[in-house]
């Protein structure tokens, strides 16, 4: 059963977002402060939601252009936000208990940046804080916050402006060349739990990417459409498409230690794409499988267009989809569709 609602036209979804920070659920609002009739600028606010007070606001002469996506990270005590200019993208952090100075600023590729998620549980050898994926058009990025030495020297004026601080972030570009395809653009990521790093990442072609670091490992025709968004799910994740499908998926015996055997074989000298045996192929590609598949575009109500967001609410087991009409799909009792999908292949596997 699903329930419609719909969002007046003039919504704007790009500049407000919902997060949870130390366990309090925080609203953050990009705005813009009319300081003079000359000079505007731009500042996150930050509000608490029980209370609804603004808890303060992070702004910098730097912030010269929209901020489009804003992220806690879930392993540090940083906030990441990409401001968007007409040359370049700019990507910043800010301990949020000294929000007054960055402690990242880099430059990101020119291509329009669609997004970025975070691991929650990061490998901290190395001095590692963060990792995270950055996706848009023309690729992604896999990206390592990494503090820095104390016994490095201190860098030349002109160095790498880039570094600021204790904090650094390594980025590299998504090795795509074993996929043999080329993407437009990558519309959605995630990183799938207890995997030991694995992520996945949607692709405009409709494709869903299995990835480990920078590397991507294996492909899966997810969808006919661009596969629009990823959210998690106790099953595994949901993914909803242009195609107007949504899909659960299902993970099982997905980690590391599969890769890592055919990486001590070969050492340093290790090429994914030809060294990999096929048996490690067929775990991988087995490894990941649609559960679960339905319609969300209801003619009948007049809803039609592709996904653009979806989310799974566990407290109440809805899955709710934002589609690029501006409207919005409920499913109410998905955990009800999972369990009689459950109880139809134990009775047919029992006769």
């Amino acid at each position: 059963m699903a329930s419609v609602s719909r969002l007046p036209r003039s919504a704007d979804s790009k500049v407000k977002n919902l997060f949870f920070f130390q366990k309090r659920c925080i609203y953050i609002a990009c705005i813009f402060l009319i300081v003079s009739k000359i000079k505007k600028k731009v500042a996150i606010h930050l509000w608490d939601t029980t209370t609804l007070r603004r808890l303060g606001k992070i702004t910098n002469a730097d912030f010269k252009t929209n901020v489009y996506h804003l992220r806690f990270s879930p392993a540090s005590n940083f906030l990441y936000c990409i401001l968007r200019g007409k040359e370049d993208n700019t990507l910043f952090a800010f301990h949020m208990m000294n929000s007054k100075d960055p402690v990242i600023r880099i430059s990101l590729p020119k291509d329009k940046i669609f997004g970025m998620h975070f691991n929650d549980v990061v490998d901290m050898s190395g001095q590692r804080v963060d990792e995270f994926v950055v996706y848009g058009e023309n690729g992604a990025y896999h990206c390592y916050t990494r503090k820095q030495a104390t016994t490095r020297l201190e860098p030349k004026p002109d160095a790498n402006k880039d570094s600021i601080g204790e904090y650094v972030v390594e980025m590299q570009p998504i090795d795509m060349k074993p996929m043999k395809k080329k993407e437009n653009a990558f519309h959605c990521g995630y990183f799938l739990p207890n995997t030991d790093g694995f992520y996945v990442l949607g692709g405009d072609s409709g494709y869903l990417y299995l990835c480990s670091q920078n590397q991507a490992i294996m492909s899966y025709a997810a969808h006919s459409k661009y596969l629009a968004a990823i959210s998690s799910h106790p099953c595994g994740f949901i993914t909803a498409g242009g195609d107007g499908l949504w899909k659960l998926w299902e993970m099982t015996n997905l980690s590391r230690g599969v890769l890592q055997q055919s990486q001590q074989s070969f050492g340093e000298s290790y090429n994914f794409a030809k060294q990999t045996p096929r048996t490690t192929f067929r775990k991988l590609k087995a490894s990941l499988r649609v559960k679960l598949e339905d319609k969300f575009q209801m003619p009948k109500y007049k809803i039609g267009g592709g996904a653009h967001a979806c989310v799974y609410n566990r407290s109440k087991e809805q899955l709710i989809i934002g589609t690029n009409e501006c409207d919005i799909v409920v499913i109410e009792k998905f955990s009800d569709k999972v369990l009689s999908l459950f109880f139809f292949f134990f009775f047919f596997l029992i006769d």
